[in-house]
């Protein structure tokens, strides 16, 4: 009997040697290769971030030994996404921003501002994606409210279309803008001789341009964290169409230093210090 259950032991041990190592291997999965044939297997085995095997359930873990194991249970398993036409470094600036999409009332939008600020103290107070069309008062706001939550901190809120924005005084003066005045194709909302605040297309720019460029550390954060989003999507890789030659060098140095993962395929804007760049 002691013999018996020695050579069993032996067969054991002979056939893991025979194994090649993986780190990790993905079994009783869907697995979508995508290669020549479009095949659909069942597992793979991984090495080094790569992966090196792709077969049945049987073969792979016949083949392979590795420190985890996981049983995907009959899942889906597909390779990375990738986005052919994105703007990564913009989506993670976003994510800096007071989501104000489907907001019902101004009252919402200032309450999410408050809240918002909790978490984001320092500098100017972006939001995005309000639109008054779903308000109960379809009227375009006025400023007063965020010149008395926020007398002290610049606050510019985007309009769901970008063919409007609302600046609070502290905006506006660190625009230079203290009344109104003629623009071709925009204008300044004026309401008992007063400046609402309210910014039609080109007169947005003019309190837009004056919010200061990322400093390191938070362009490094935006980009950590869209790469975040996007990984728990399924998207690895993303073509950003349109960065200037800045930008592309700090992504690059990143990518060198391993502190950014995502591939990214990037285009410079058409601006003539691009060009020269190039």
């Amino acid at each position: 009997m002691k013999s018996i259950l020695f050579a069993a032991l032996l067969l054991i041990i002979f056939s893991s040697c025979n194994k090649k190592q993986a780190d990790v291997i993905v079994y009783h999965a869907k697995v979508y290769t995508v290669n020549n044939n479009f095949d659909t297997l069942e597992a793979f085995a991984v090495k080094d971030g790569k992966i090196i095997a792709v077969g049945k359930t049987e073969e792979i873990r016949r083949q392979f030994q590795a420190k985890e194991e996981i049983n995907a249970d009959g899942k889906s398993v597909y390779p990375g996404f990738i986005d052919a036409h994105a703007h990564f470094f913009g989506y993670g600036q976003s994510l800096q921003t007071a989501d104000l999409r489907g907001t019902k009332s101004w009252e919402e939008v200032c309450q999410k501002l408050v809240d918002f600020a909790k978490t984001d103290p320092d500098g100017w107070l972006i939001g995005n994606g309000w639109d008054q069309n779903d308000w109960a008062d379809k009227a375009f706001p006025t400023n007063e409210k965020l010149n008395a939550l926020f007398p002290d901190r610049p606050v510019f809120l985007n309009r769901v279309d970008g063919h409007a924005a609302v600046a609070n005084q502290k905006a506006l003066d660190e625009a230079g803008i203290k009344q109104a005045r003629a623009l071709t194709g925009g204008d300044m909302l004026v309401k008992n001789g007063k400046l609402t605040g309210v910014l039609i297309d080109n007169a947005v720019a003019l309190v837009e341009h004056k919010i200061p460029s990322p400093d390191a550390t938070l362009a490094e954060k935006i980009l950590h964290d869209a790469e975040q989003n996007c990984f728990a999507a399924g998207l690895t890789t993303i073509d950003d169409c349109g960065l200037d030659w800045r930008a592309v060098e700090f992504i690059e140095k990143l990518q060198k230093d391993k502190k950014l993962k995502m591939r990214l395929y990037i285009m410079l804007s058409d601006q003539a210090e691009n060009f020269k760049y190039l």
